[in-house]
């Protein structure tokens, strides 16, 4: 596609102020290596909230005993928590003014105390009981979500700014969604690796191998931080402005359909998601593998290989496929193929045949590495849009508002997922023996719930409003202001 000379330069380098972002007269791209950089922070973002949930279960349901409903209180309380923590930080990021820039600080900072935190939550003593334990992690996980926010906010923020060529924002983003697949291929085999017989049960599993966690989250806090630069824009009279107020400017994005619309995508493929999650796991371990649990683990990181592994052959055909039928209809195209997975989820899962459970996973891995690839680049060029019609760059908001609306929808998944075990009458206690109405009710929402939410989240990006013209208009509006 034919580029204007008007899109501003993606060459990246240091920012403490907001304002209108000059467009130079050659345009540039981002370094790979630099993208590279970048990309390595979505190990922090991948492993260590998907390290939580895949242990969650394991550890304080069938190994301590507590309550499917108390666990799915302790995944959505703390995400409750998170979702405000990051309205905070997004906005503290935007208004920093400091000699590292600023997302760097923040992100430095986050990176490690997540780590430190994050390994902190598995030290409950057994002996503490099941309060105990509930109060233990609790505390524990809103400590490690203030210190994540610090981090992830940041991250996201410096990604939307990092670049503004339209076509080189998708590449950015394969990059990073590259690096986040990757990533991927851990947490799914997490529970196996804490059935090794080096531990004497899941839970000293699960302290050793966080440790290991954490020492790669502050390894690649240091890559970002350190091979990362911020870009600089010129100092204009709306960039002599601290900002937009917190609260206009949360009401302002809030009332921005676009960018509600996108987020409104994420959010059902992630409600979609903890359902999935939350069921998927019993459902393997109950009704595909009556109840052996070592088995099922080790499917379960089967199936967690194959998304990534078709996750990652998928970041190099999204952009190429975006240029040729633009984001959205790209973005409802792979959408489609999460939604027949759902479908498909009720044939598969049979202990009969415990292989065909690879079937849907090959369809829903492409489709949810496409929409992170297309929502991220999307966003990003929203923050263009918004920029030529409010004068201000605010890429913490963005992330910060779009973080805030998916997290409370994951925490009611994560809330409901919970309490609909208990609903169906899963007892932990039974094992193996599970009534046969009681799997067949999990099976019912594992399929019905996934397929009703992502044929809406479809349907919206057929009629997501933005298109290419939009963003190249804005982005020629800024040249001109900035000149």
């Amino acid at each position: 596609m034919s580029r204007p000379n008007t899109e501003a330069s993606c060459s990246p380098s240091a920012s403490s102020t907001g304002g209108a972002t000059k467009a130079p007269s050659v345009v540039d791209r981002v370094p790979f290596s630099t993208k590279l950089a970048y990309g390595s922070g979505a190990f922090t973002e991948t492993v260590l909230v998907n390290a939580i949930k895949q242990l969650a279960n394991p550890v304080l349901n069938l190994q301590l005993g507590l309550s499917p409903g108390w666990v799915g209180m302790l995944l959505a309380i703390p995400r409750l928590w998170d979702a405000f923590t990051d309205l905070f930080v997004g906005n503290l990021s935007d208004h920093a003014n400091t000699r590292w820039g600023r997302r760097k600080p923040f992100m430095l900072a986050g990176g490690i105390f997540s780590a430190i935190t994050f390994c902190l939550l598995w030290l409950m003593p057994a002996s503490l009981g099941p309060s105990g334990i509930f109060w233990y992690f609790l505390i524990g996980s809103l400590v490690f979500y203030l210190a994540y926010a610090f981090f992830s906010i940041p991250w996201n923020a410096l990604g939307y700014e990092l670049c503004s060529n339209y076509e080189d924002r998708t590449s950015l983003m394969s990059v990073r969604t590259f690096c986040s697949t990757v990533s991927g291929l851990l947490p799914p085999w997490l529970l196996a690796l804490t059935q090794l017989p080096i531990f004497s049960n899941t839970l000293e599993g699960a302290r050793w191998i966080s440790i290991l966690i954490a020492l790669i989250v502050i390894a690649v806090t240091l890559v970002v931080v350190s091979f990362v630069k911020e870009r600089k824009s010129p100092v204009t009279p709306q960039a002599e402005k601290v900002g937009v107020p917190f609260l206009p400017s949360f009401l302002s994005l809030m009332r921005n359909v676009p960018f509600i619309m996108l987020v409104t995508i994420v959010v059902l493929m992630l409600l979609a998601s903890a359902i999935e999650g939350s069921l998927g796991l019993y459902i393997n371990i109950y009704h595909v593998h009556r109840g052996d649990l070592a088995a099922s683990a080790n499917w379960n990181g089967i199936l967690g290989t194959a998304y990534t592994l078709l996750g990652l052959a998928t970041v190099f055909i999204v952009p190429p496929i975006a240029r040729a039928i633009d984001k959205r209809l790209a973005l409802a195209l792979f959408l489609a193929l999460a939604f027949a997975a759902a479908i498909l989820r009720w044939f598969c899962y049979t202990p009969d045949h415990p292989y065909l459970m690879l079937v849907p996973t090959l369809l829903i891995g492409p489709a949810m590495t496409a929409m992170w690839v297309l929502i991220s680049s999307m966003i990003a060029d929203l923050c263009d849009v918004d920029e030529s019609k409010t004068g201000y760059r605010r890429e913490g908001m963005f992330s910060a508002v779009y973080a805030w609306i998916f997290k409370v929808g994951v925490s009611l998944a994560y809330l409901s997922g919970g309490f609909v075990l208990v609903l169906t009458g899963f007892d932990a206690a039974l094992g193996k023996d599970q009534p046969p109405e009681t799997l067949v009710s999990m099976r019912l929402i594992f399929v019905i719930f996934p397929a009703a939410v992502v044929l809406i989240a479809c349907l919206l990006a057929i009629f997501y409003p933005i298109r290419k013209k939009d963003v190249l208009a804005a982005a020629e509006l800024l040249s001109k202001k900035a000149a």
